[in-house]
């Protein structure tokens, strides 16, 4: 007999509730049962359970009755529950599982060994065992999915007894079954005594297809039982493993996979991951969404984890023949896990992957562009973390007897261009293209490391071995969510120690070129604290942005500065959509037209330790979130949007300039708390948004371009109020009108030009506070530069600005005679060219950026003629 939890003589999770020694380890549990539990009763495994559980209730209480008057002490306990009261409530319990359809038991046993006497010890071993040790009593039910969706908190001993509770019963409990989507079919679901899965399946057969949640693709019951089954009696593909002892465990027989034939095309994915499904599924569904027109497949390497991270990720990817997925009994690591993953692989390009990560649109074609040019051993994308700012843009040396470091760590995403083309001694495998070959000539990754360091060793040792070097595509993009994995450095100081024991002396020289090629000078490093015990200390360099001058263009000979202009956007694709993201990217490049060197960073990234210092300008481009003036640099404000969420406090912080997308607001408030707040309205690209675009522009009626907001909003309400037909391009509509109305629910900025210039009407709309505060939006100087016609909710100065482009209405009456009736009260086509003309000139991003830089030349006492630059009409 032995202490191994599931072993089929002592099963130390079954055996403890019994027993009453939740914090008892395995061996302890052992032993409390050698020494007094067979005495008394209990049971040490489910195969040769005492008590007849859920069937024979007599029987069973005669069973707990004997239990009982053996252990009258324990029940006189002070605060003790009696045992006849545990098992009453299991039993109980056990009844309803089973009546429900809930338990099936050769779906339940596939994941523990032996095999149990009867029905109903499996359910009895269910009820006792705790839900994060306890298999799944059926194909749609996990407990850790269902705990996450229906957002439990604490330690729930039997997530699926929630499931049945009202507050929880459209919650999913597992990825192949959406209780909301079955109960929009079937409303009766909602009141079925124990809820819409358990209707459900009492009509569903083999046969039946399951209800999955968005995102992944339904398939027979019968088809997904199989596979689970399949995955949890461990039926997977062969390995050969080295069996000596002087090998650490899981290492590969790379003799036994030499000479493979592989296909030339095809590229290998190799992800390992350690209890995490939930980012690994992201991972997966980031490659299959942006790889569509390249031969790969995913190889997902389970390093031992819980039996749940198998079980999801096979139930959400059942479908995906691309999708390969082997399981380890043990954590073999980083190193050996992706070992194994190239051993199952195919193709002549093997990428290592981490399950910590998301790919872009884009992102392999640039990777493996590079690998094919001579020389080159291996290729990373540009990491960033996910606020935006850089995790790697390559690896660098110090120099003798010094660790690595990631290329510009922390630095803009703006600031990697300059990487592209370098030759590194070595790349990060958080996300790394080699050749397959190169791969098996070096037998891999080096398992003496434990989750650090091999990827540094691996390049070296090809570069070494094969000769050549390592480039990073910046072209391609990949979030790497750090370091997520549990134990993740564990052996952090070990490997640090093989590494330098390794290769101290032969790391020569100090790898400075990404940081010149970025324009930055290297003035020494930084030693960082070591880890606790550790003798080695890192490092990270200093950097420096040297002064230099416009050398052309309008601003020629006047300060090329840094401006880092900070935004609210997210930092991932999420973001990218944000209205903040595309106003700071034009701004961006009107100043860069400029001479200005501009970066952009993201919510997360406001604050950046390693970088912040070499910024000269600071543009706090105010949204939804404040932003701390940065010492030692120019500091504006220019408050865009929410300016209810602006206090007083922030106003009269010490920044250089603020500023305000309305006039009516920046002159009341600069008479309210005394500090001068200027007005600067909100802009557009007139590269994009210009009266030319009207040429040959698509036809279209009344048109809205937004989304919902979560709210049903008045513009749109209104005119479809008074039988206008609206065009509308925008998600979530849905909720709250016809859906016919809705022609697209995106549309790609790039075609937002000809849609405004081809549009019989504009209509646009503000948040409250911001029409009750004159912060005229950014679609109206986008729309009135093409000369569209808008119609608008009232805010003040907004006739004023756009002239007869824009009119606003108060009344139904008024807005059925614009939108239904029709009237002549619109300027001719001459007139509404040249007043797009005008908005395209004054309001353009180009005018915003020359007043920009011209505050800030003032602010720092630097003589220019700038202002000559701005177009007046």
């Amino acid at each position: 007999m032995t202490t191994s939890t599931g072993h089929r003589g002592f099963d130390a999770a079954y055996y403890r509730p019994q027993a009453r020694l939740a914090r008892s380890s395995d061996r302890a549990a052992l032993k409390h049962y050698l020494a007094t539990g067979w005495e008394l009763g209990y049971s040490p495994h489910p195969a040769v359970d005492h008590l007849e559980v859920a069937t024979d209730r007599e029987a069973s209480a005669r069973a707990r009755a004997a239990v009982e008057a053996r252990t009258a002490d324990w029940t006189e306990e002070p605060g003790s529950e009696r045992p006849s009261a545990f098992y009453d409530e299991a039993a109980i319990r056990a009844e309803r599982l089973d009546a429900a359809g809930l338990f099936d038991l050769e779906f339940y046993a596939a994941s523990l060994p032996g095999v149990f006497l009867s029905r109903e010890a499996a359910l009895w071993h269910y009820m006792i065992t705790p839900a994060d040790e306890a298999p799944s009593p059926h194909p749609l039910f996990e407990s850790d999915w269902f705990i996450r969706k229906a957002r439990l908190k604490g330690h729930q001993p039997r997530g699926l007894e929630n499931l049945v509770r009202v507050k929880h019963k459209l919650h999913s409990p597992g990825p192949h079954f959406d209780p909301v989507v079955w109960v929009e079919a079937h409303p009766e679901a909602m009141t079925h005594p124990a809820g819409p899965l358990v209707h459900y399946l009492s009509t569903a057969d083999a046969d039946t297809l399951t209800v999955p949640v968005e995102g992944v693709e339904p398939t027979t019951l019968g088809s997904l039982r199989d596979r689970l089954i399949a995955r949890a009696r461990g039926e997977q593909s062969h390995v050969d493993f080295l069996d000596d002892i002087e090998s650490p465990a899981w290492s590969v027989d790379w003799d036994a996979i030499a000479g493979r034939s592989r296909v030339d095309d095809r590229v290998s994915i190799v992800i390992p991951t350690y209890e995490d499904w939930a980012m690994t599924a992201r991972a997966i569904r980031s490659i299959i969404a942006f790889t569509p027109d390249h031969d790969i497949e995913i190889i997902v390497v389970d390093n031992g984890s819980h039996r749940v991270v198998s079980s999801l990720l096979t139930a959400m990817f059942h479908d995906e023949d691309r999708v390969v997925l082997y399981r380890v009994p043990t954590n073999a690591n980083f190193a050996n896990g992706s070992n194994i993953g190239f051993a199952l692989s195919t193709g002549a390009t093997t990428l290592f992957l981490n399950n910590d990560t998301e790919a872009t649109a884009g992102w392999l074609e640039p990777l493996l562009a590079r690998l094919r040019q001579p020389g080159v051993l291996g290729v990373q994308p540009l990491l960033l973390y996910p606020s935006g700012a850089i995790q790697a843009a390559g690896t660098a040396f110090s120099g003798l007897h010094t660790l690595p470091y990631h290329v510009l760590a922390g630095f803009p995403r703006q600031d990697a261009v300059a990487s592209e083309g370098v030759e590194f001694r070595a790349i990060t495998a958080a996300c790394i293209a080699m050749r397959a070959d190169d791969v098996q000539t070096l037998r891999g990754f080096d398992p003496v490391y434990v989750n650090g360091m091999e990827d540094v060793d691996l390049c070296l040792r090809a570069a070494r071995d094969l000769g050549g070097s390592f480039r990073v595509a910046t072209s391609s993009v990949v979030y790497h969510y750090e370091s997520q994995s549990p134990g993740r450095f564990t052996g952090s100081w070990a490997n640090r120690k093989i590494f330098l024991d390794r290769w101290a002396e032969e790391i020569r020289g100090a790898d400075e070129e990404p940081y010149v090629r970025a324009g930055f000078e290297m003035s020494g490093h930084e030693n960082i604290s070591p880890e606790k015990g550790g003798l080695i200390r890192p490092i990270r360099p200093i950097v420096r942005r040297p002064a230099r001058l416009v050398d052309s263009g309008p601003a020629a000979g006047l300060p090329s500065l840094r401006w880092a202009i900070k935004i609210a956007s997210t930092g991932t694709t999420r973001g990218d959509l944000w209205g903040d993201t595309f106003f700071a990217d034009d701004l961006a490049a009107a100043l860069r037209v400029l001479g200005q060197e501009v970066v952009i960073d993201r919510s997360g990234a406001h604050a950046r330790p390693g970088s912040d210092h070499i910024d000269d300008v600071v543009l706090n481009l105010r949204g939804q979130m404040p932003v701390a003036p940065q010492p030692g640099a120019t500091n504006l404000l220019w408050i865009i949007s929410h300016p209810e969420d602006v206090t007083d406090e922030e106003l009269l912080a010490p920044y250089d300039v603020v500023y305000a997308a309305s006039a009516p607001w920046a002159k009341a408030t600069t008479m309210r708390i005394g500090r001068e707040v200027k007005p600067l309205l909100q802009a557009t690209n007139s590269d994009r948004f210009h009266p030319d675009v009207a040429n040959g522009a698509e036809k279209h009626g009344i048109v809205f371009v937004g989304r919902t907001r979560r709210i049903f909003r008045p513009i749109v309400r209104d005119a479809l109020a008074v039988g206008a037909d609206v065009e509308i391009y925008g998600d979530g509509w849905e909720e709250f009108i016809d859906p016919s109305y809705v022609r697209a629910e995106h549309l790609d900025n790039s075609e937002l030009p000809a849609m405004y210039a081809g549009a019989r009407i504009v209509l646009n709309d503000h948040w409250d506070d911001m029409a009750a505060l004159g912060f005229l939006s950014n679609r109206l100087f986008d729309a009135a530069a093409t000369g569209a016609l808008i119609l608008s909710d009232h805010v003040g100065g907004l006739v004023e600005t756009f002239g007869g482009l824009a009119r606003t209405y108060k009344r139904a009456d008024q807005l059925r005679k614009i939108l239904v009736e029709g009237d002549d009260a619109w300027p001719d086509p001459e007139e509404r060219r040249r007043l797009a003309q005008v908005i395209a000139d004054e309001h353009s991003f180009r005018t915003r950026a020359v007043q920009l830089l011209s505050a800030v030349l003032d602010a720092r006492e630097v003589p220019h003629r700038l202002k000559a630059l701005l177009v007046r009409h």
